[in-house]
């Protein structure tokens, strides 16, 4: 009898905790969920992989046939709307609301006036409290031609950028095209230090038309705005 009761007992609190849980998942939104995905779109999914799976192996020449068709369809399609596969990274990845994609979309549309072939530039900033035309500010933009020249993989992207073989250093070795005050100095600092002691001396090394090779100085792409006097040597 005793065995019998603790029996009927558990049984009644088993029931009881299993109508529980049942209750509080049946109310969760998980579960119900759970159960709207099952009933709209698992269910019809699966009858639609078993049509596709049934008529295929019915009849698979048919299905061979409308699936070659379906692909040139595809593929003409793709054609006469002018499909592309877009793979530039900021095309992707940036909104197109925002504001970078704006400015993006500005510059590339040329009305803007920027070339179409574009590079990139290095330019040292100053808060205007000093003068980047000295010694001082030489050495620094040697450093920094320095940096870039010895990275890793340069070599490598100047050889394949250098396409109508005008990439060619002092010593006839294919590099990439340097656009600097530096190369009054073919951008070598050894150069530089052994000819240059004073800021008058580099100043009017600067101040020269043309590069030592000959090749004529563009003053707007090296200085930006420079004070100078009498538009020829720079102001002191």
């Amino acid at each position: 009898r005793r065995n019998n009761n603790r029996r009927n007992n558990n049984r009644r609190l088993g029931s009881r905790r299993t109508s529980a849980v049942k209750m509080y998942d049946e109310d969760s939104l998980t579960i119900k969920w759970a159960h709207i995905v099952e009933e709209t779109i698992k269910g019809p999914l699966i009858n639609l992989i078993v049509k596709a799976a049934v008529a295929a192996a019915s009849f698979p020449k048919r299905c061979i046939l409308v699936t070659t068709i379906f692909s040139l369809f595809i593929l003409v399609g793709g054609f006469v709307t002018n499909f592309y596969m877009e793979v530039q990274e900021h095309k992707l990845w940036t909104p197109q609301a925002s504001m970078v994609a704006k400015h993006g979309q500005w510059i590339e549309s040329g009305d803007a006036g920027f070339p179409i072939n574009r590079y990139t530039a290095f330019m040292l900033h100053t808060d205007g409290k000093e003068n980047v035309l000295t010694l001082n500010g030489m050495g620094k933009l040697f450093s920094l031609i320095e940096m870039i020249r010895t990275s890793p993989g340069y070599q490598q992207i100047c050889e394949k950028a250098n396409i109508d073989g005008t990439g060619i250093d002092e010593n006839g070795n294919v590099t990439c095209m340097i656009s600097s005050a530096t190369e009054f100095w073919s951008h070598n600092r050894t150069i530089f230090e052994n000819n240059v002691t004073t800021n008058e001396q580099m100043l009017d090394i600067l101040s020269q038309e043309t590069y030592p090779s000959g090749a004529p100085v563009n003053r707007g792409s090296l200085f930006g705005y420079v004070a100078t006097e009498d538009d020829t040597y720079f102001r002191r």
